[in-house]
């Protein structure tokens, strides 16, 4: 089941992302943004976005290792999307350091750090979270 009510399932989402070996430590408060995926009484998956004036940051996509090829990240990050857009989101962006080559297949397209906008500089995934070598990507939704 899909359910934008992450908040509910912080502790799961943070022990998952933490399993991962991805950042859960600046996880905003109220996770409004993030969307989780359960079933047989555990967190499956999770994914969420930061907005930073029309920019959103992806952050926090992560699949169980035995659920993964199963679509289910396809479906967050489509939820995701639409999401976005209706709050008037333009581009999504994201740094990851090992799934470049996945967000490309999902339309994303890779840059440099200098082309991150002035507003998701402000972002701690920016300024101190991911490292310089993470890969910067980007992706049109409007």
């Amino acid at each position: 089941m899909i359910t934008q009510s992450a908040i509910s399932h912080k502790q799961q989402v943070v022990n998952l992302l933490q399993a991962q070996h991805l950042p859960y430590a600046d996880l905003p408060q109220d996770l409004n943004n993030f969307f989780v995926v359960t079933g047989a009484e555990q967190l499956i998956g999770v994914a969420g976005f930061e907005v930073y004036e029309g920019y959103a940051l992806l952050r926090s996509v992560a699949v169980l290792p035995e659920y993964r090829g199963k679509g289910i990240a396809a479906t967050l990050l489509s939820i995701i999307n639409t999401r976005a857009v209706s709050i008037g989101v333009k581009e999504l962006w994201l740094f990851t350091e090992s799934a470049a080559g996945y967000f490309e297949r999902l339309g994303f397209t890779q840059t440099s750090r200098g082309q991150v906008p002035a507003p998701l500089r402000l972002s701690t995934q920016y300024s101190s979270v991911c490292p310089q070598s993470a890969a910067v990507m980007f992706k049109s939704i409007q």
